[in-house]
């Protein structure tokens, strides 16, 4: 059985990919350009900032 902090973890990390892909697709359609056209930006700078926050928390 996996530890409370893993289950935890892959919680918000599938919560937190969801609330990142969802709304780039659809904001995407609303203006009219390349669907998830800057998805790679925005993984990016979730990477960056989940690894900061982790980093923060756990010093």
């Amino acid at each position: 059985m996996p530890h409370a902090y893993v289950i935890i973890f892959m919680m918000t990390v599938i919560t937190a990919i969801l609330a990142n892909i969802i709304p780039a697709g659809t904001s995407d359609r609303v203006e009219g350009v390349k669907m998830f056209s800057g998805l790679g930006y925005r993984i990016l700078c979730f990477v960056v900032f989940m690894g900061i926050s982790i980093w923060y928390v756990w010093r």
